[in-house]
């Protein structure tokens, strides 16, 4: 009995991403860190930034931290804000910065397994429009 091309490849791609990544170890308990989630902000269907949330720390990026950018050239800023009971926990901004630039990393320590919105806004001066609200999990 012959094993068919694409099942062959299956096989190759699946024991390569053993030998890349490692298998995993019997009785291991620790899992890496899920990765950050980007999410491009848009208006009138335009690019205009992104929302980058790391829910764990990996490496020198924090946990339960957003990175704001603003990714294009057109007078406007960026602010977020994830509000918890009326409390602003954690906000970034891009006001005041020639674009492309992205915020440093935003972070506080916030409880486990829940689910956080991020309101996100346009700023220009005193003037500001709101943009979207994107969920995270801590």
């Amino acid at each position: 009995m012959s094993i068919s091309t694409p099942a062959k490849l299956g096989t190759f791609l699946a024991a390569s991403c053993l030998l890349a990544w490692g298998a995993p170890s019997a009785g291991a308990q620790e899992s890496a860190p899920p990765p950050s989630e980007l999410t491009y902000l848009r208006h009138n269907g335009t690019v205009v930034g992104s929302l980058t949330w790391n829910q764990d720390p990996a490496g020198t990026v924090p946990g339960d931290a957003l990175q704001l950018c603003d990714l294009e050239a057109d007078g406007w800023g960026l602010e977020v804000e994830l509000v918890n009971g009326g409390l602003v926990e954690i906000e970034a901004s891009t006001r005041g910065h020639s674009s492309p630039w992205c915020s440093p990393w935003k972070t506080r320590n916030l409880p486990e397994n829940r689910t956080w919105p991020v309101d996100v806004y346009m700023v220009q001066g005193s003037s500001f429009r709101t943009l979207d609200t994107v969920y995270v999990n801590s």
